[in-house]
């Protein structure tokens, strides 16, 4: 059931930015993509994961485990809208959460876990009806 809703639009993101960093992003086990932070409206989204990926360059050894970040700004378009990091720990993950996400909606308590939902819920909705409105003009 934790994996009945996804996010395939981020998670998509993710695994051209593998691709185009040395990577094999089709084959990417990408864990524990969840929303960690958000700027209202909703614009702006941080996301937190975990991935088992594939090395292009190495032959020994090629997966490791690793921990990444995307800052996505649906605000902008083009390579400017989603930014990734991977990191080989979890603190350097939690730093770098810790500095995108300064000023905005963090995941932490449960009332910003709520808010959190609310808002992404909104987005989603708001991206949906434009959409449909889109299809008839």
């Amino acid at each position: 059931m934790k994996n009945a809703i996804r996010n395939r639009v981020t998670e998509k993101d993710v695994r051209s930015w593998l691709d185009t960093h040395g990577f094999y992003g089709n084959s990417a086990e990408i864990r524990d993509l969840n929303l960690y932070a958000v700027q209202r409206p909703g614009w702006l989204q941080i996301f937190s994961f975990e991935v088992r990926v594939k090395s292009r360059s190495e032959t020994e050894n090629p997966w490791r485990e690793m921990f990444g970040v995307v800052k996505d700004d649906e605000r902008r378009r083009g390579n400017n809208k989603t930014q990734v990091e991977l990191f080989a720990d979890a603190v350097q993950q939690t730093e770098k959460l810790d500095q995108w996400s300064e000023g905005l909606i963090a995941q932490g308590n449960q009332a910003n876990a709520t808010v959190l939902l609310l808002i992404g819920f909104m987005v989603g909705l708001a991206i949906v009806g434009l959409s449909i409105l889109n299809l008839f003009s």
